[in-house]
């Protein structure tokens, strides 16, 4: 590996002289203040303008208020930057003009912080926010549950590509950044852990909980859901789990 490396580095001029580099850049620019990220660019197919997601921790740089100073980098009238960062949402068209920014704002009946973890090729968002606390509200009906189910339910939410809210429904379990996808069709895929006994649906893989306990207490199943479009379930199923096998 070592000798690799070396190779690599004392003779580049070789392997790059046999071929053409076919990408040239177009055009370049920066977008944000201090403490920003871009987590990921996306084109609208409806209109081809880009999209990016970002985030903005909102930086110690600098002694008073700097509210003036973030606010230069969202559109007018954009919600303020929280006081600890905010999402940041972006649209550039295809020459690299900025369209509109703004920081999220947090549109929800539940005070908990959302994360951008997703994006459709509509330009929806889904975010996940967590633990809900337990006098969370009734969510609005028509959601696969719009109650919460266990003390450890997380909250997805999806928003349109303007940052407005269509629907929310609790998850009954924990569940992370990685483990949501979408389909052509605009249903979700849904992964996480939960000790809800009430998930799984006739007919699929593992429609039963797998009941091992420790200490009193049974351990959490693994699971895959599958939402609508709309945020209704369309089938659950347990899996085989980390915390059933590796005892």
């Amino acid at each position: 590996m070592k000798l690799k490396n070396l190779l690599m580095i004392v003779f580049p001029s070789l392997l790059f002289s046999q071929s053409t580099f076919p990408y040239e850049r177009s055009w370049a620019t920066y977008f944000g203040g201090f403490e920003t990220r871009i987590n990921g660019v996306y084109e609208n197919p409806s209109d081809q303008t880009l999209l990016i997601d970002g985030n903005t921790s909102k930086s110690t740089y600098g002694t008073g208020d700097l509210s003036t100073y973030y606010s230069q980098f969202v559109s007018a009238g954009s919600y303020p930057i929280n006081s600890n960062g905010s999402n940041l949402l972006g649209k550039f068209s295809q020459s690299g003009n900025l369209l509109s920014a703004q920081y999220h704002p947090l549109i929800s009946s539940l005070a908990i912080t959302r994360y951008l973890i997703y994006r459709d090729q509509f330009g929806n968002q889904y975010k996940i926010g967590g633990p809900a606390p337990l006098n969370s509200p009734v969510l609005p009906p028509g959601v696969w549950l719009s109650t919460r189910v266990t003390d450890n339910d997380w909250v997805l939410a999806k928003y349109d590509e303007n940052n407005n809210l269509i629907w929310e429904t609790y998850l009954p379990g924990t569940i992370y950044s990685d483990n949501l996808d979408v389909d052509s069709n605009g249903n979700i895929y849904i992964t996480g852990t939960t000790s809800w006994q009430g998930l799984g649906d006739p007919g699929t893989f593992r429609p039963d909980f797998e009941v091992v306990s420790q200490s009193g207490a049974p351990k959490p199943n693994s699971f895959i859901v599958k939402l609508n479009a709309q945020g209704k379930k369309i089938w659950g199923t347990y899996v085989p789990s980390l915390y059933i096998t590796a005892q």
